[in-house]
């Protein structure tokens, strides 16, 4: 093979590598994996039918969640250390649902800074969170045989 063709090659498939890396190296997926290892991250969009470059990058990448753009949510199971939703302000995405599986909750305040979202848990231990937090949740299903098995925050 000829020096340039090479080097063509080399820069292309440099050039394939760094687009790849800036999309997904710093995407809400990885964002929300740093500070909480084993989540599952998925677009959850809020009734927008907006197209944007995420929109795009699904085509190719399915499981790509953006930065900014994307409305995201993120399942979280069996997670071994008390959930610290103080992790999660200052983020650069539009966090919009959480759903939490047998994991430790002792706090519910940085919740209203990570803007609000939507936040289901199932089968969680809330032994540790305060006393005056504890109206903060309620049955995410009143009709279901144990309603309160899967309880839902709703912020003040």
């Amino acid at each position: 093979m000829k020096p340039f063709k090479v080097i063509a090659l080399f820069v292309a498939l440099l050039g394939i590598g760094a687009l790849l890396w800036t999309a997904t190296a710093r995407s809400a997926t990885w964002h929300v994996r740093r500070i909480f290892p084993g989540a599952r991250v998925y677009h959850d969009p809020v009734n927008s039918p907006d197209i944007t470059f995420g929109t795009y990058a699904r085509l190719l990448f399915p499981s790509y969640v953006g930065i900014a753009e994307d409305s995201v949510g993120f399942e979280l199971s069996d997670f071994p250390a008390p959930v610290d939703f103080s992790r999660l302000q200052g983020r650069r995405f539009l966090l919009h649902s959480i759903r939490l599986i047998r994991c430790k909750v002792s706090d519910l305040r940085p919740l209203e800074l990570a803007g609000k979202p939507f936040v289901v848990f199932t089968d969680c231990d809330f032994s540790a969170l305060p006393a005056e937090q504890r109206p903060l949740l309620s049955p995410y299903d009143p009709t279901a045989a144990e309603p309160n098995r899967k309880l839902a925050y709703s912020s003040p």
